[in-house]
């Protein structure tokens, strides 16, 4: 079995708005998840994150996965990064993601990947980490354990016009190509700058995602894992003798969203 990831949009926004889109290309089949990161101004009353949903055109449903916010208790005196991330009901062959505001903002950048499982297999999310937030050049965070073959995705914003280096790191799995935005709002202190990378893990351990700026500047940073599990279809026999039972296979594991 294998995990495909494919990157689908980014874009990236200086206008005090609400909404933010990227316009994908790449189809959505039966069975894909979508993946979608925000950075963003923390333009909330107090600083707080003013990233608010995800849709799309084809009127999927995208789950807020997880927020990580850096603020000195200011409107807009750091970042926010987001991570909202859905499966496919409706299907398409293009589309276009909208990231919404509250209030408007106007810093903001958006990356969209595609999940397609191997056939007979579903996509299940697992886990939000905890995050990171400060002022620095050298930003890091470590993963729970990621089994090998499961997917993780690494995700930082910084308030700096400047582009991250991304990680290269190779330990159990290569970081794929970063997907990095940036919008200049004029100073360092009024951009937004992103970086976005996929690792599919090849052995159980801890990552690190470690993406790296020229200078000090104040970031959030988190990372998102998946994997995918077999589908198996299970049918009913000894309806007709009054004795009904769930026929082989036996159900190996059952997730619950919740």
């Amino acid at each position: 079995m294998a995990i495909t990831v494919d990157f689908c949009a980014s874009n990236n926004s200086g206008s005090s708005t609400s909404t933010i889109t990227a316009t994908n290309l790449n189809s959505g089949a039966a069975n894909d998840w979508f993946v979608v990161l925000v950075a963003a101004d923390n333009a909330g009353t107090r600083g707080v994150s003013s990233i608010s949903a995800v849709s799309d055109t084809s009127g999927n449903t995208y789950t807020h996965r997880g927020t990580v916010n850096y603020t000195g208790l200011a409107a807009n005196d750091g970042v926010t990064i987001a991570v909202f991330a859905g499966e496919i009901t409706t299907t398409f062959s293009t589309n276009t993601f909208t990231a919404t505001f509250s209030p408007n903002t106007t810093c903001k950048t958006i990356t969209v990947y595609r999940v397609r499982p191997t056939s007979t297999y579903d996509i299940i999310f697992n886990t939000f980490g905890a995050g990171a937030t400060g002022n620095s050049a050298n930003p890091t965070i470590t993963s729970d354990s990621i089994t090998s073959g499961h997917l993780i995705f690494g995700f930082a914003g910084a308030e700096s016009s400047d582009l991250w280096t991304q990680d290269a790191d190779t330990s159990n799995g290569t970081w794929s190509t970063a997907v990095l935005e940036k919008r200049n709002g004029g100073t360092q202190d009024t951009s937004i700058t992103s970086v976005a990378q996929y690792k599919i893990t090849t052995g159980t351990a801890t990552q690190t995602f470690n993406p790296t700026h020229g200078s000090a500047y104040d970031y959030a940073i988190n990372w998102a894992s998946f994997y995918e599990i077999v589908v198996t279809a299970l049918t009913a026999t000894g309806v007709a003798t009054g004795n009904p039972s769930v026929g082989s296979p036996a159900i190996t594991q059952v997730h619950v969203a919740v």
